[in-house]
């Protein structure tokens, strides 16, 4: 952990100490998990299925804040920001690295649901579906490392080839 991310997220009230219970952090992964399926939905535009990605790498990041015993605050759009800069801050160096690689897909989201269609192509995303599949694998992890009697309760992340 990088505890000098963490003290500039809670002195910037960014972040806040409030403990999340088991069923909480079980229902927002299970929230990440459905957004990922939801971005395999046949007949989706790219653009629609980038948002479903990139929300299942939000929501999963939330479930890690929350299973650490936080709760990000913000204004609109930096809470997103602040969510993978906690997840980064709370982590490993994999976690930090996928983390820090979410923040460059925040603007494709912005993109997706503001911005012409034509902007993001295939490309776009499957770099996101990549890094979001890594996420979701070390989240799971750090979960249940973290809280091993709620890691069991988890459902694993989809293998991505």
């Amino acid at each position: 952990m990088k505890q000098h991310r963490i003290d500039r997220l809670l002195e910037g009230r960014n972040l806040e100490q409030v403990e999340a219970d088991d069923a909480e952090v079980v229902g927002i992964w299970a929230a990440a998990l459905r957004e990922w399926s939801d971005a395999s939905v046949p007949g989706l535009s790219v653009a629609g299925a980038f948002t479903h990605v990139y929300q299942a790498g939000f929501r999963a990041a939330t479930a890690m804040v929350r299973a650490a015993g936080y709760r990000v605050r913000g204004a609109v759009g930096s809470h997103h920001h602040a969510t993978f800069y906690a997840v980064a801050a709370l982590g490993d160096d994999a976690l930090e690295r996928v983390a820090d690689a979410m923040q460059a897909i925040r603007g494709g989201r912005h993109t997706a649901l503001y911005g012409d269609e034509e902007e993001l192509d295939g490309h776009d995303l499957d770099t996101a579906r990549g890094h979001v599949a890594r996420l979701l694998v070390e989240i799971h992890r750090w979960i249940a490392a973290a809280r091993p009697g709620l890691g069991e309760r988890l459902r694993e992340p989809p293998v991505v080839a």
